[in-house]
């Protein structure tokens, strides 16, 4: 009898703690960002995406735009993920209405806040956001994970890359 109550404490306990640990986790469309790469891949062909193995991206739709989604890990445990604009722009307008919509619409969601950055104005210099780049958090500080995204250029067109972080799987300096 005594055994069967520990052990019924011990799944309780368990349970409770597993519960807790995936509560602070990051999520990219309802999927928490860790545990190992081909889980990740797996969850998100569920949600649509197309696995393209020559590029190793999940091809799809992410916020109204076609996209390759990247699982980028650390130790085998996913830290983040990077959304990568499929379809670039030839101007810098359009790259800017991208940028600015998307600021907007993470600045008007509830779950985050900003940290840094801004929206553009029409004489900004867009190349100097290559490495600046808009960084939020969220409002319930018990979710370790951030969300930021740059312009970026390729072959004179422009594009977003949009990243999902979770910071409790970034590499540590025991690492270098």
């Amino acid at each position: 009898m005594m055994k069967k109550f520990l052990f019924t404490c011990l799944f309780v306990l368990t349970t409770v703690a597993a519960i807790a640990q995936t509560d602070n986790t990051i999520e990219f469309l309802g999927i928490p960002v860790d545990g190992n790469k081909n889980e990740m891949i797996s969850k998100l062909q569920v949600k649509g995406y197309e696995y393209d193995a020559s590029s190793h991206a999940l091809l799809g739709e992410f916020n109204g735009d076609n996209v390759a989604i990247f699982v980028q890990t650390v130790n085998n445990r996913v830290w983040r993920i990077m959304i990568v604009d499929a379809e670039m722009y030839d101007n810098e307008a359009s790259i800017k209405f991208r940028y600015n919509r998307l600021f907007e619409q993470l600045s008007n969601n509830g779950k985050y806040e900003v940290v840094n950055g801004s929206t553009l104005d029409e004489k900004e210099d867009i190349l100097s956001y290559q490495m600046l780049a808009p960084h939020f958090t969220f409002k319930d500080k018990s979710i370790h994970g951030c969300v930021w995204y740059t312009i970026i250029k390729l072959n004179g067109k422009y594009g977003i890359m949009m990243f999902y972080e979770n910071i409790d799987n970034a590499a540590r300096e025991e690492d270098l």
